[in-house]
This record gives structure tokens, C-alpha cells and sequence, in this order.
């Protein structure tokens, strides 16, 4: 019980494309080798990002990718309103009700642009590319010789409801280029993440 206190203290505080992109972690990832083996058969996932829109598409990203014929992955946005505040007692009974045995927290920790150097002319051009359906202007600046490229940073933890203890850690960088809106830097993310933790044996 006190495991499952402590993970619903840490889901509450975090309540509180045509381009490409490139993935990777900013050092090796942490996994609890005390931990004893075994599968989750079901996996939240709950991503700390403020744009409702950007959330829900980050966990999908993940759900997609972990999900497999004996794991259950459910996003937070399907269980967690939200305009809603949460006590922790509510938040015991949505894990309890939905079997939870693991949670993934994805926390973005910086989004900025990187300024990086190019050979060519100064200029600045728009852009209609195609990100999910939806057509998005993307502007392309090339001022001396300097192109801004999409960066985003984020922290994961898979908390073992159980046991209350963090069996894997990691920390990444994505970058893409200028064309690069948010689902496209979502789906390396995903695609990076979820490969390291199936190396590293914490899901299957």
C-alpha cells in the first residue's frame, strides 16, 4: 500500500510532420539490477507536458511501441481529465480499478532551438508540409549563415508499483531539422526510448 502511495504522490505532482529527427540518450540509461525480472502486464503511461495536444500525442507514441500481445499500455489522457484535480485516494482506486503494475513517467525538461551554422545565402522561406492530417506552416530561417533547429529534452522513470522503486532511468536529446514539428520529434523519441528499454530488458 505504501508503494502505491508513494507512485500516486509522484503521478499527482506531474498533474500539476515532414521533417525527420535524431534521438539520443544523454548518457547510459540506470536499471536496478536488484530488481527481480518480470513482465508488466500493464504499463500507464503519463507524460508531464502542458500542451494538452503535445500529451496526448507523446503517450500514444508510447503506446503504440510498448504494447504487445501480453502487455496492456494505457495512456493517462484516456484515464485523467485534464481540467480535473485528483486526490490521492482517487488516484489509488483508478490503479487499483485498472490494474496498473508499472508507470512510465515522461518528463520534458527543456524545449528550445538550436542554432546551428550552414554554408549558403542568408535566406527565409515558408513551408506547408503534413504532420498527422493536419497542414502546418514551417518556416525556415537561414539568417548568416544560422538555421534554428527543434530541440527537445526529456527524463523517463518505470516505476514498479509493487516494489514502489524506480527500475529504469534515462534522460535523451531530440533534435530535427526545420520541418520538424512535434509528432515527428514524438516518434524518434518514442522509437529510441522504447529500443533502449527493450535492450535493457525492463519491458518485453
Amino acid at each position: 500500500m505504501a508503494g502505491t502511495s508513494r507512485v500516486i504522490g509522484v503521478l499527482l505532482w506531474l498533474m500539476l510532420t515532414m521533417g525527420c529527427a535524431f534521438t539520443q540518450l544523454e548518457s547510459e540509461s540506470y536499471v536496478d539490477k536488484s530488481a527481480p525480472q518480470r513482465t508488466f502486464n500493464r504499463i500507464l503511461v503519463m507524460a508531464q507536458i502542458s500542451d494538452y495536444t503535445n500529451r496526448t500525442q507523446a503517450e500514444q507514441a508510447f503506446v503504440e511501441r510498448l504494447a504487445n500481445g501480453s502487455t496492456q499500455v494505457i495512456a493517462s489522457a484516456t484515464l485523467i481529465l485534464p481540467d480535473r484535480k485528483y486526490t490521492e485516494a482517487q488516484m489509488s482506486d483508478l490503479i487499483k480499478q485498472y490494474n496498473i503494475e508499472a508507470v512510465l513517467l515522461i518528463k520534458l525538461t527543456a524545449e528550445y532551438k538550436q542554432r546551428i551554422q550552414t554554408p549558403g545565402s542568408p535566406s527565409c522561406t515558408n513551408a506547408l508540409v503534413s504532420a498527422n492530417a493536419a497542414l502546418l506552416d514551417s518556416r525556415e530561417c537561414n539568417i548568416d549563415n544560422f538555421i534554428d533547429r527543434p530541440t527537445v529534452e526529456f527524463d523517463f522513470r518505470l516505476y514498479d508499483v509493487a516494489t514502489n522503486k524506480t527500475i529504469w532511468e534515462a534522460a535523451t536529446v531530440t533534435q530535427g531539422t526545420n520541418l520538424s514539428g512535434f509528432p515527428t520529434l514524438i516518434r524518434s523519441l518514442a522509437d529510441t526510448t522504447v529500443k533502449r528499454m527493450l535492450r535493457d530488458g525492463v519491458v518485453q
